[in-house]
């Protein structure tokens, strides 16, 4: 008799079969996709172009081959352009998928009609509609789980070192609070690309994570031998030799601490 994990192995490959263009996923998004689909927080460190994406994308699909009737897949994103792309990916491959920020879709959104919705945290955390959604019925019955992409801008825009300026997007230091307005023990995938993530313990924190899933055994040898102290560019230079082997493949891991020179990104207003 097949166990479990046969079963899930066996929903993705149904899924993927069912797919335009994607016959394969890549070991660690189906490592990732399986951790979080069972219930766990995960913390993904994954390059650029590397299919993050896809992982919380198909996830909708390959719940429902496992039995699962509406399942809805939140996704917390800081800007409007990278929320746009992801829709029209999800589209693609024959997902439903919106943001808060279409007023066309509002009833179908409470309604829980679509598989994937996209927001920035203002919307889910300081607009009283949606954060009296996360804790409807609707989505009480139905919510896979929360995804937070790009989730090193967190703490980067969320916190602020001087107690007399207001943090760029205050909103992202609060992130914890979808722990309260969703079903308990809704798992939380925390997506970024790997040279741009300074700590997880701060994620951790910020997002109320726990029992991160972790894949990479001697990460902590690894960190162990890297030269802190070093300029920008000398130590940019450093963490790419040192993690060179490791960004190739994407990490899954919770105990990078202090990493400096993180990618500056664009805002857009919602």
């Amino acid at each position: 008799m097949a166990g479990p994990q046969a079963d899930v192995n066996d929903a993705i490959a149904s899924v993927l079969g069912e797919l335009p263009g994607i016959s394969s996923l890549k070991n660690e998004q189906t490592e990732v996709l399986k951790a979080f689909l069972d219930g766990k927080d995960v913390l993904a460190l994954l390059p650029t172009g590397f299919g993050k994406s896809l992982i919380y994308q198909i996830a909708p699909l390959v719940s429902r081959k496992l039995g699962r009737q509406n399942p809805i897949v939140v996704v917390v994103s800081p800007l409007t352009a990278l929320i746009e792309d992801q829709i029209r990916e999800a589209t693609r491959i024959g997902v439903t998928a919106t943001h808060l920020g279409d007023d066309n879709q509002r009833a179908g959104i409470i309604n829980g009609e679509f598989q994937l919705v996209f927001g920035s945290p203002e919307r889910f955390i300081c607009q009283e509609q949606w954060r009296d959604m996360l804790s409807s019925t609707v989505y009480e019955e139905n919510l896979l789980a929360v995804v937070v992409d790009e989730v090193h801008v967190t703490y980067k825009w969320g916190l602020t070192k001087d107690p007399q300026k207001q943090a760029f997007r205050e909103a992202f230091s609060r992130l914890g609070e979808l722990r309260s307005l969703t079903k308990e023990g809704t798992p939380i995938l925390a997506l970024t690309a790997s040279a741009e993530l300074q700590s997880t313990k701060k994620v951790e924190i910020l997002c109320v994570i726990s029992e991160v899933f972790d894949d990479i055994e001697n990460i902590d040898e690894v960190l162990g031998d890297y030269p802190w102290g070093l300029s920008v560019e000398e130590e940019q230079e450093a963490f790419d030799y040192n993690f060179a082997g490791y960004f190739d493949e994407g990490l899954v891991l919770n105990v990078v601490d202090d990493i400096d020179n993180v990618e500056e990104y664009d805002y857009e207003e919602d």
